[in-house]
């Protein structure tokens, strides 16, 4: 088993704690498929007592996500899924809004990010009920609209993970939480695990945190149950549990008893490029799995956030390597999570960057450079967010909320920004990493021709701005106009 030196742990991870203002932490390091260090570190709360420990629940917000596409692909290895058929051959009910046809939408595309669903309201409270995916699909998803058409570009969507474990609950018949018992939790002895907050009650739990009056801390006693949203956010787990999951992806899909879950060619497909968030960070998505590269290796992982809560788990699955890390107070913890976590990671594997090989492409993320005049306009998302491209000489800049951005070209259709406002009331980050990099991709929809979409010149635009899809608009549409 790989050594590594607590105390040096201990101290790098208590350091930036104290100086994030964090009351409690917990983390545990892989090496060799092993758990090497598990700590806890604070208290689960400001002004409590009670110390955290690797065995203390926290809410670990979408690192819910890639457990979700886990279970899953054990069903489509059982055969009772398809990742590549119409979703709608499970859900035969159900409808998009305005044009978009929901058989055009495939297990694969929501997944992995790239149906066009948007990311969908953030509603901690609602349903618990065990229809509430059902509702989910009846009654929000037809209500969304499309961030992008589907298939075209990726567009983080946590509406599109939850509704495809819907389908997984038609086929089986069991509720979403009852399959992740079955066929995650329980085989890989995640005993402390789960989706219900009563259950997690009876367990040491670290508390969400928020500002009081005074500028201080103090503990938030917001409830946070809404059973639409569960398979892309809302999971309570300790660093350990966590650690259980990555070392099935660090063993090749075998449980500790020496049970195969999980066959590896659907772990390659986990772990393949499926969409490009043409960020300057160069990160990918796979299924549910976010890809980039570490010391010359692939790396997977994700981060979560929930209320508070703000955490991430990285793995190196060539070096049987990995990472938990997650806090009850995110607010300047994650300008340096980063950091840490490439610290510790670097305890763990090798620098191969030397024997590095490029990444594999995604189809059609790496086309000839679009003509920037083309683009100039205004700009919508899903959120009714709204920006503007125009020209300045040949600089492409970029107008949002009263400030304007110059754009430098660094490839292709990429443009960046280095040093962008970044108040939090006018900047979004990219997703899976903190970054003071502004990315804007020209996007071109590879299915649009004009013996499609119209006479010459009539393209549809698109742009993503640090992994969010902003599409043309001649006029901004109202409110009641979006969401009727």
């Amino acid at each position: 088993m790989i050594s590594v030196d607590a105390e040096q742990i201990r101290t790098a991870v208590e350091r930036r704690r104290v100086r994030a203002g964090v009351p409690g932490m917990a983390i545990a390091l892989i090496g060799e498929g092993e758990v090497v260090y598990a700590a806890g570190h604070g208290t689960v709360g400001a002004g409590l007592s009670a110390a955290v420990t690797p065995t203390t629940l926290f809410r670990i917000g979408s690192i819910t996500k890639p457990m979700t596409g886990t279970m899953m692909l054990r069903l489509v290895e059982q055969g009772r899924l398809d990742l590549d058929r119409p979703v709608t051959d499970y859900l035969p009910a159900l409808t998009l809004r305005g044009a978009a046809r929901p058989d055009e939408l495939t297990l694969r595309m929501l997944l992995s990010h790239t149906s066009g669903l948007p990311n969908g309201p953030a509603l901690y409270s609602g349903p618990r009920g065990e229809d509430a995916l059902h509702r989910l699909a009846a009654q929000l998803v037809p209500r969304l609209p499309l961030a992008a058409p589907p298939g075209a570009f990726t567009a983080y969507s946590n509406v599109a993970v939850c509704l495809a474990a819907h389908a997984a609950e038609v086929v089986t018949g069991h509720s979403y939480p009852d399959l992740m018992r079955e066929l995650l939790f329980e085989p890989l002895r995640m005993h402390h695990t789960t989706f219900d907050p009563s259950l997690a009650m009876t367990y040491p739990v670290a508390l969400p945190h928020g500002r009081a009056a005074d500028g201080g801390l103090q503990v938030q006693h917001t409830p946070a149950d809404n059973a639409c949203f569960y398979p892309g956010a809302f999971a309570f787990s300790t660093v350990l549990d966590v650690a259980c999951f990555a070392r099935l992806h660090l063993n090749g899909g075998m449980a500790d008893d020496g049970t195969r879950l999980l066959d590896p060619s659907l772990i390659r497909q986990m772990y393949r490029p499926h969409g490009d968030f043409h960020l300057a960070e160069d990160i990918r998505y796979g299924l549910t799995f976010y890809l980039d590269r570490f010391r010359g290796r692939q790396r997977i992982g994700h981060e979560g956030n929930f209320l508070s809560y703000g955490g991430k788990l990285v793995l190196v699955p060539a070096a049987g390597a990995g990472v938990m890390l997650i806090g009850n107070y995110d607010e300047e913890f994650k300008w340096v999570r980063e950091e840490l976590i490439n610290e510790m990671l670097g305890l763990l594997v090798a620098d191969d960057r030397a024997e590095a090989a490029a990444p594999p492409s995604v189809n059609g993320d790496r086309r000839p450079a679009a003509a920037p005049e083309s683009y100039v306009g205004d700009y919508l998302d899903a959120e009714l967010d709204r920006l503007s491209l125009a020209l300045d000489g040949t600089t492409l800049v970029m107008h949002r909320r009263g400030r304007v951005v110059p754009l430098r070209r660094v490839d292709g259709n990429r443009y960046f920004a280095e040093h962008p406002p970044v108040d939090e009331t006018w900047w979004f980050h990219s997703p899976y990493t903190i970054s003071l990099t502004l990315s804007l991709a020209l996007l071109h929809d590879p299915r649009w021709a004009p013996s499609n979409g119209g006479p010459p010149g009539a393209e549809p635009r698109y742009i993503s701005v640090n992994g969010r899809v902003y599409h043309r608009v001649a006029e901004t549409p109202t409110i009641a106009e979006m969401t009727q």
